[in-house]
């Protein structure tokens, strides 16, 4: 599937260089959002995935985690993203309820 994005010009390729121009470093800003449920019916298990990436070097990570109360989100982005790089200069989120935005 890729092979055809790359012939038609659907991915551009970088070669390295930085993919958001109007950043100038890593982790100065990083996008957010939520990603689930992926399986409902398991219980006590992760069902949702807290994505974050990088705009300047694309890197992506991803917490799992098992439910999207408030405490559970800054949970995952504190332990999981924050501790381990640090906090970024801007994060943007997608805008939903997730992140403390009323629909």
């Amino acid at each position: 599937k890729f092979t055809v994005c790359l012939e038609k010009n659907l991915v551009k390729l970088m070669d390295g260089k930085a993919y958001n121009l109007s950043v100038s470093r890593a982790w100065e800003r990083v996008y957010m959002d939520i990603l689930g449920p992926f399986n409902p019916m398991a219980e006590g298990k992760f069902k949702y995935v807290l994505m974050v990436y990088d705009s300047y070097s694309r890197y992506v990570m991803v917490v799992p985690f098992e439910n999207k109360r408030g405490d559970t989100v800054a949970e995952a982005l504190v332990f999981g993203v924050f501790l381990k790089m640090g906090v970024p200069e801007s994060c943007t989120a997608t805008g939903g309820v997730n992140f403390g935005q009323q629909p």
